[in-house]
């Protein structure tokens, strides 16, 4: 079957040097940097594009392999962390400061829980996207059901 098999790409409208910032994402964070951006080549556990409206019109997450240790190579660079390691059931998060001041959230999976999470998400969505087709319906089967019965009491003889 044709199917969207990942994300290609993030396309960030930035202000100012944006060579720097490369520099930055490459010599801090180190990233794979190219002429076209920042680059993955390897296969990401899930990548979840969120439409609500983030404050900051852009939120990069970045998943990490050990959080901890991560956080205190980025203090010893002089990354400002914004915030402090919170533990969920599907993983742990981070916030730190880009040069600019964006935050970057940055996440270290419990992958079995996580596609669990996210299955129970597209399952209730599904769920929610048929009731609503059933409850649009429902009038109409409402009215087909009264016309019908105004119908049978009419083939009867005496019955209203």
């Amino acid at each position: 079957m044709a199917r969207i098999t990942g994300l290609g790409g993030v396309f960030l409208k930035l202000d100012g040097d944006t060579q720097a910032l490369l520099s930055w994402y490459h010599d801090v964070l180190g990233l794979a940097v190219g002429a076209a951006g920042i680059g993955f080549m390897e296969p990401n556990l899930f990548t979840i594009i969120t439409l609500d409206g983030h404050p900051d019109s852009a939120l990069l997450n970045f998943t990490v392999d050990d959080l901890p240790a991560y956080l205190e190579l980025l203090r010893g660079r002089g990354v400002t962390v914004l915030q402090e390691i919170s533990q969920w059931e599907y993983g742990r998060f981070a916030q730190i400061a880009d040069p600019q001041g964006r935050p970057i959230e940055l996440w270290e999976p419990v992958e079995e829980a996580y596609r669990q999470l996210g299955a129970a998400e597209a399952a209730a969505w599904e769920a929610a996207q048929q009731a609503a087709v059933q409850q649009a319906a429902a009038p109409e089967t409402a009215a087909q059901q009264a016309a019908a019965q105004q119908a049978a009491a009419a083939e009867v003889p005496g019955a209203e």
